[in-house]
């Protein structure tokens, strides 16, 4: 159930101008390919390669129905209207306090912590993030799934491609494999981080 701030947020709380349909376009098209990105990722290979070991050890692994597995909530962001926000991505009205109708106290001890509680409904995201090892490697989060669908558990199909090509390089996934489908997604970690 979403808990609502003392004021309910207004339309300053828009999806940072991604409601208009050209504007999409423009910004998908200045995106990198999911190759171009993990060019230049892997540009020192070494380093990037020890660098992922001790990551996926510590960050791979399903993030079931949880929505915020991130830090979004423990610190916070104020714009310029008074308004406090999980984080700079999340602008969801169900996420953001006004501070004028409130007090910072209440938000850090009772709304933020109810916030972070919320669980994931879209049976997409359920599927396929909910059961994905490649959570600590994806940038799929509420904030990105606010901005790209105007839901915080929708999936993002290009957070999605840039994750999955990595693990791929890395040899966490062969090339048809999609990886909320693997089951032996613990021994693959395994391997890769003990190679």
């Amino acid at each position: 159930m979403p808990c609502s701030p003392p004021i309910k947020a207004n339309c300053r709380h828009s999806r940072s101008g991604r409601d208009l349909k050209e504007k999409n376009h423009v910004i998908k098209a200045l995106r990198l390919s999911a190759q171009e990105r993990l060019e230049v990722v892997t540009r020192n290979r070494e380093d990037y390669i020890k660098g992922m070991r001790e990551f996926c050890a510590k960050f791979t692994r399903p993030g079931g129905e949880t929505l915020f597995s991130c830090g979004a909530g423990d610190g916070v962001c104020i714009d310029a209207y008074g308004y406090l926000q999980p984080c700079m991505l999340v602008r969801h009205p169900d996420t953001v306090y006004d501070l004028r109708g409130g007090s910072f106290n209440d938000a850090l001890t009772r709304f933020f912590r109810e916030v972070r509680k919320r669980k994931a409904e879209n049976p997409a995201y359920l599927y396929r993030c909910g059961r994905c090892f490649l959570t600590g490697l994806c940038e799929q989060c509420p904030g990105r799934s606010w901005m790209e669908h105007g839901t915080l558990d929708t999936p993002v199909e290009y957070l999605c491609e840039i994750a999955h090509e990595e693990a791929r390089y890395l040899g966490l996934l062969t090339e048809s494999e999609k990886a909320w489908e693997v089951e032996d997604w613990k021994e693959r970690i395994s391997l890769f981080v003990n190679r």
